[in-house]
């Protein structure tokens, strides 16, 4: 599933909500994960990113594709946590390896910290389309040229899996073995597929950079106008100065003694 995928339009009371509402209330809760790092407050994260996405009505495919990732991050991480941090009571002892409370409360902390973190990307990329995530950057008075570059990754790079897909089954169909043999037949494989993408990347190059000079990227006076700007409403405004009172808030807490014991 690629990028340009997430994206399915349906109708619910989240989607209604203007784009830097969308945005915002995502990243408070990422930036939130990182402040928290308490297990059960990031458990309470984690159950509050499941019930955004059930009113953004996210599909199941791409939940399933974004907590994919967390089979291979969840891993690494309680290994990371348990065999090199140690701290508290040792619980197990596998050989020099000492498996203590310190580093299991750590690696659970952080496996749920990912996940609230992971499972709030769909809210972004699956919420609203392309163009009106720029334009929320762009609302927020992010310099348009990062607004530019922005949009011009999430457009590279679902064309650069379908060029990869296209290159794959070209090659296949002239025998040549991608996924079998040594590491030397797969290096092989690797470079008949980079070469041409490399190729076609460049050829696309030309037609890039005029289309950069066209959106006017490059002008001295930049005189630039979106086709719709994002209007919030009321509803809006309370719940982006909510999610930003409730970060400092976060914030503010995390600096005292009592904020420092219960949040890490």
């Amino acid at each position: 599933m690629t990028i340009a995928s997430f994206y399915v339009p349906r109708d619910s009371r989240y989607r209604r909500l203007s784009a830097p509402t969308k945005l915002m209330i995502p990243l408070a809760v990422m930036t939130a994960a990182f402040l928290i790092g308490q297990p059960m407050l990031n458990l309470a994260l984690v159950g509050l990113v499941a019930v955004l996405l059930w009113l953004a009505a996210i599909p199941r495919s791409v939940v399933r594709t974004f907590a994919s990732v967390l089979r291979t991050l969840i891993p690494v991480i309680t290994i990371g946590w348990t065999i090199f941090f140690r701290s508290g009571e040792v619980l197990l002892s596998i050989g020099p390896v000492d498996i203590t409370s310190g580093g299991l409360y750590r690696a659970i902390a952080t496996d749920l910290r990912f996940t609230a973190i992971v499972l709030a990307v769909p809210l972004i990329l699956a919420a609203m389309p392309q163009q009106d995530l720029v334009a929320a950057l762009r609302w927020l008075h992010l310099p348009y040229v990062i607004c530019f570059i922005i949009a011009l990754s999430l457009r590279t790079i679902p064309t650069l899996e379908r060029d990869v897909t296209l290159i794959r089954d070209a090659q296949r169909s002239r025998g040549v073995e991608l996924d079998r043999g040594g590491i030397r037949v797969r290096l092989r494989g690797l470079a008949s597929v980079v070469l041409p993408l490399m190729t076609v990347s460049i050829g696309r190059l030309e037609v890039m950079s005029r289309v950069i000079e066209s959106r006017g990227v490059t002008a001295r006076r930049p005189c630039r106008t979106f086709y719709r700007r994002p209007r919030p409403s009321r509803l809006d405004w309370m719940l982006m100065l909510g999610s930003i009172a409730a970060l400092l808030g976060i914030f503010a807490f995390s600096l005292t003694a009592a904020g420092r014991q219960l949040l890490s």
